[in-house]
């Protein structure tokens, strides 16, 4: 009998920059790191953006 595991992956995405357009710290970045990791056991990160949204406000839903 094979013994499995089953795995759930979470993506977590985080802005890089607040709403006045200054960049977030580098430490903050960090402190989310090891708060994860604490919390988790584990990390990856994949520090490329994948993707860029433009959003122009307001936003209407139907």
């Amino acid at each position: 009998m094979a013994l499995t595991m089953s795995a759930t992956r979470y993506e977590i995405l985080l802005p890089l920059r607040y709403n006045d357009g200054r960049k977030i710290e580098a430490d903050k970045f960090l402190q989310i790191k090891k708060e994860l990791v604490r919390q988790f056991g584990a990390l990856s990160v994949d520090p490329q953006p994948v993707d860029v949204w433009i959003v122009a406000f307001p936003i209407r839903i139907i």
